[in-house]
């Protein structure tokens, strides 16, 4: 069991790191920009999709000597990543704000896949040293966007549903820490571009309706 614990580590160990530009959208602005707009998530739906979680440390006689709360990284790659895609990407970051830019995110599924362990146990784990994944990750995620001006209508509401897969492997997947942060951002980043190009044609629309 230690040998193949071991082993275990190497294969993380041996894993893809996440870089820039996983973690942050694509620089590349709507020919039709909006004004500037005041941007808002819905902190409520953000946590629902990715609560906090508590993480129990316990000493070599089993008794919990300690526990801590911790948030979901993804927290913080939702809000950077809307935040970049809006002020880049969706309006101009100059002039007097004509309303509020928001987001919401609704149906959310994680489906975590460990089959890959059949093959690694009749193997002794050596199948892995060909590149073969531990565990997969795959993540459904609806996100939405809504339009609104300064007394809080809404001009347009757009919702994207989008699935991502990665895997934990060695040499070209991630560590199983960083597999469901990279999804998660892949999630974000794709809807967001689908909605951006939907803003872009409706661009002249909206700003009618915000003056």
């Amino acid at each position: 069991m230690k040998k193949f614990l071991l082993f275990l580590l190497t294969v993380l160990c041996g894993c893809k790191s996440l870089t820039y530009q996983d973690l942050n959208p694509t620089i590349q602005p709507n020919t039709n920009l909006l004004p500037a707009m005041n941007i808002e998530i819905d902190e409520s739906s953000l946590k629902a999709t990715y609560p906090v979680r508590t993480i129990s440390e316990y000493n070599d006689d089993g008794y919990k000597i300690d526990s801590r709360r911790v948030v979901d990284e993804r927290v913080g790659d939702v809000r950077n990543i809307f935040e970049k895609e809006v002020k880049e990407n969706i309006t101009d970051v100059y002039g007097a704000k004509k309303g509020y830019i928001r987001l919401n995110l609704g149906y959310y599924n994680d489906d975590c896949s460990k089959w890959y362990a059949i093959p690694s146990v009749l193997t002794v784990g050596t199948i892995h040293l060909a590149g073969f994944p531990l565990i997969s990750d795959q993540q459904t995620l609806e996100v939405i966007v809504e339009i609104q001006d300064n007394n809080r209508e809404v001009i347009k509401r757009y919702s994207e549903m989008v699935s991502n897969k990665a895997y934990v492997a060695m040499y070209w997947g991630y560590s199983k820490g960083n597999v469901a942060r990279k999804v998660g951002a892949d999630n974000i980043k794709q809807a967001l571009e689908k909605i951006r190009y939907r803003i872009n044609a409706d661009a002249p629309e909206i700003k009618r309706k915000l003056n």
